[in-house]
């Protein structure tokens, strides 16, 4: 199935409907267009992104499940993506969860439990697993490159149904490549330079000025992690690392959430997206446009199911 995005930080909304993918040009020949709403959705998967991204991802689950059952398996049908709003802060900074999970460093975030696809297969005999293996990645789950803004590349599987679908709603597997990675790689890209922005250093500040009161001393959220990444690998689980993981993630979201952190860095992240590199803005329109078309699919592949 489709790997789903998460972890996508929260922020103000700026705009959120599609609309074209660049802006009105200048007079002046050495001008380039600038980054408009949609490209900074994209860019920063923020805004109307992740109401069309569930679309996408639905629909490329739905077309894997017709093939598989075309190919003879009953695959239970996948539960609809369902992505968070990044400017919903207090979604972002999930206090509940952190009560419960901390980082997810002693116990990880994800479901331990098998999905109902997974409890399917297991119920196949191994003979009929590695059939369905075959027809949802391909004989020998063949894989290709794929570049993105150089100099990274991504490998995705090349055969199966899996390739099938992702062919169907993008026209190439190239193309779906770059609309799924793309947006992450440009995100992570100005989240570290966002972090540099004056408005956010001083959001910062107050982060840490509140996060002293419960005697912890970090001078980041990332670096709060990180500590405890490392001394989890250091001495291994234990009730008292647990507790103090947890007492950590929640000080940090209570703070985070009184300095509106997360809110301001999308602020400067959704910002910084006009100053792309000319070459990264060009990618963005493209994107932008064939993403268009992957939705026009999506959305009729979506239409087919209910109307079926």
């Amino acid at each position: 199935m489709n790997r789903i995005t998460s972890g996508v930080l929260a922020g103000l909304m700026l705009a959120s409907g599609l609309v074209g993918c660049t802006s009105a040009q200048s007079a002046d020949p050495g001008w380039t267009s600038s980054a408009t709403s949609e490209a900074v959705d994209l860019a920063t998967r923020s805004g109307g992104w992740p109401k069309t991204e569930e679309e996408l991802q639905n629909a490329a689950n739905r077309l894997d499940e017709r093939c598989l059952r075309e190919a003879g398996f009953a695959v239970p049908t996948a539960p609809a993506v369902r992505l968070p709003a990044p400017e919903d802060e207090k979604a972002a900074i999930a206090l509940g969860q952190r009560s419960n999970l901390g980082y997810g460093i002693a116990t990880p975030a994800h479901e331990s439990t098998a999905s109902a696809v997974e409890t399917y297969v297991q119920t196949l005999s191994h003979p009929e697993q590695i059939r369905y293996r075959a027809a949802q990645f391909g004989s020998g789950a063949p894989r290709t490159t794929i570049v993105l803004i150089p100099p990274a590349k991504v490998q995705v599987a090349a055969g199966g149904c899996v390739a099938t679908g992702r062919r169907s709603l993008a026209g190439d597997l190239r193309t779906w490549a770059r609309l799924d990675y793309i947006p992450d790689q440009l995100d992570s890209q100005l989240s570290a330079q966002a972090m540099k922005v004056p408005r956010y250093k001083a959001a910062l500040a107050s982060w840490r000025a509140c996060l002293k009161a419960p005697s912890f001393d970090f001078p980041s959220p990332e670096a709060a992690q990180t500590a405890l990444r490392k001394e989890y690998a250091r001495i291994g689980p234990s009730r008292r690392f647990k507790r103090r993981e947890i007492a950590v993630a929640v000080a940090d979201g209570e703070c985070a959430q009184k300095a509106h952190l997360p809110t301001v860095l999308l602020a400067a992240r959704r910002s910084l997206v006009e100053h792309l590199p000319s070459s990264e803005l060009s990618s963005l329109r493209s994107l932008c446009t064939k993403r268009h078309t992957a939705l026009a699919r999506a959305r009729k592949t979506l239409g087919m199911d209910k109307s079926g």
